[in-house]
């Protein structure tokens, strides 16, 4: 059961030439979020983490952070 409302846990995949990116799980309750809602908000999350991970100096567009939908 997650602690908070949304509990996204991250860990870093390594491969024999070192970092190899991150992979991460999602807890929610069920009272509050439907399956489809949690996996939209993880892709966001994903998204968000791709576009700062390409440009870490660079602010991310609304669309960037959409990914690519308005």
């Amino acid at each position: 059961m997650a602690k908070h409302e949304l509990e996204f846990t991250w860990l870093e995949v390594r491969d024999f030439a070192g970092p190899a990116g991150l992979t991460g799980t999602l807890l929610y309750p069920v009272a509050l979020f439907d399956a489809a809602t949690a996996q939209r908000i993880a892709d966001r999350m994903r998204v968000i983490l791709e576009t700062v991970a390409a440009d870490p100096d660079g602010a991310p567009t609304v669309a960037e952070l959409k990914g690519g939908r308005s």
